[in-house]
This record gives C-alpha cells, structure tokens and sequence, in this order.
C-alpha cells in the first residue's frame, strides 16, 4: 500500500477538520497498478504558511483554498509555477465561477471543487487525482526505463562493435605483412573472414534501426531459423585472429546433432535497402 501526502490550505478550521475526517480511512484502489493508496493530511491556515509546508515537505497533492487571509490561493500557485515546484492542486473556494476556474488552471491547477462540498464530492476529487498523478508517475517511470534500455543496448552495441573490429584488423595486419605466403589465393579464406566480421557489424547497426522502430511503433514481425552451431562458428572466427596471435587454439566441441538443431527466435523485419 501507497500513501500520498494531502496537504490543506485553507483559513476555516472547519474546513480543514472536515477534510481531514473524510480522508482519514479512505483508499483507492489501482487496479491497473495492482495498488493501494492511502492518505496523509497535514494542513495549513494560511497561504504563507501553506508555502512553508510545501517547501519543508513537498506534498502530493495540494488542497488549496482560493479565497484566503493573507495571499491568495492563485498567489501560492504563481509563488510555486515562478520556483519550479510541480504539486497537483485541487482548488477549493466558495466563490465558485467559470472566471476562477480559468484563472485557477492557467496557474496551475488540476482541478477545482466548489464549497460546500460533500465527503462523497470530495474523494471523487481526490480519486480523480489520484489516477492522474499515479499515471503521470508511472508514465516517467516507463520513460526512464526507455531510456536505460536504450544506453544498454548502444553500450552492448559499442562493445559488441569492438570484436569484428579488432578480427578484420588482424586479418589486415596478416594481408599487410604477407604473413600467409605470396599467393593471393592463400587470403581467400582470410576474406571471406572479413567479409563475415562486415556483416555482422551491418546486422548490429540495423538492430539499431530496429530498436528505433520498435519505439515509433513500426514493427513487423516474423518467426525464422536459426542455427546455433553456426553462430557459435562466426563467434569463434571473430576472436581467432586474437587468438592466433597469443598461441590460443580454440574450436566447437559439439556433436552432429547440435549442428543439425535449428531453433525459433523472434526477429523484427527489416528493409534490407535502409
């Protein structure tokens, strides 16, 4: 279970009490969420001090009178819109017109209840606030998370760019310094090598472009084939040159069988021409 903080600003003790009481056991329940969410009221009886609160401990969702001893409750709006400090206000006043509510949301506000109120009217306000502010939050989170996603795959892309890279220099030092014989045909095999690091480093970049379509929503997708074994060849034809270098010899221990097995992955369409 959840709790948000409510604080009220408003200059009737009254007010306050009866606000306080209604929202003293109720909960809302997030079904698409799978949450619960509780309240904690704390008030203040002025628009100063109201500003005080918000600032020591920024509530969820703010209470705000319009009509108030000291400043106004569009004041204490303004005050938070000019320090950057986003609470959702609700704003509560007597002097309920089609004039205040404008003024009240161009402030700011999200939404505005007119005294006297009901307990009933004013959870309906608060559960409607409560929606939006869960679904704001997690519509952050879902962005954040989009974000983290996106620096891991260019990071792995990045390090995953390094081993082809590295292959096909080694093949070129090789080439460079006729390290295999005079013979050109004796690099056939060392270019097609090369050609293979190649690919598979266009295949990373077009999973790049795919990772970017996933994203705006233009994504086809299709079951294909896959053999593992031969993966794991390209794998090891990456490394070999390394390898060579250092004296490691390095091969597949498999049986036939493994070679034969094709798996089923999902992979997204591309346009081989982009």
């Amino acid at each position: 279970m959840e709790t948000l903080k409510v604080l009220v600003v408003d200059d009737e003790q009254g007010m306050r009490y009866g606000i306080r009481r209604a929202l003293r056991n109720y909960m809302v329940e997030l079904t698409d969420v799978d949450s619960q969410i509780a309240y904690q009221v704390s008030e203040a009886d002025s628009g100063e001090t109201g500003l005080i609160a918000i600032r020591e401990s920024q509530p969820d969702i703010l209470l705000l009178d319009y009509k108030l001893g000291g400043i106004t409750g569009l004041d204490v709006l303004n005050a938070l819109k000019e320090e950057g400090r986003e609470v959702l206000t609700v704003m509560i006043t007597a002097f309920a017109s089609l004039q205040t509510a404008i003024q009240a949301t161009k402030s700011g506000a999200f939404d505005f209840i007119a005294k006297p109120f009901t307990p009933d009217e004013l959870k309906e306000t608060i559960c409607k606030a409560t929606i939006h502010l869960v679904s704001q939050r997690q519509a952050r989170k879902l962005a954040q998370e989009k974000r983290q996603v996106r620096f891991e795959f260019i990071r792995v892309l990045g390090h995953e760019l390094k081993a082809p890279l590295a292959a096909i220099e080694g093949y070129l030092d090789i080439m460079k310094e006729h390290g295999a014989g005079d013979e050109l045909s004796d690099y056939d095999e060392m270019f097609d090598r090369c050609m293979n690091r190649v690919q598979g480093m266009r295949k990373l970049i077009l999973d790049l472009l795919d990772m970017t379509r996933v994203e705006s929503g233009e994504k086809r997708r299709e079951l294909i084939e896959l053999d593992v074994c031969e993966i794991a060849r390209l794998a090891l034809d990456t490394v070999r040159p390394e390898a060579d270098k250092r004296g490691i010899r390095i091969s597949i221990d498999g049986d036939e069988s493994v070679a034969r097995h094709k798996h089923r992955f999902i992979a997204i369409d591309r346009n081989p021409d982009t």
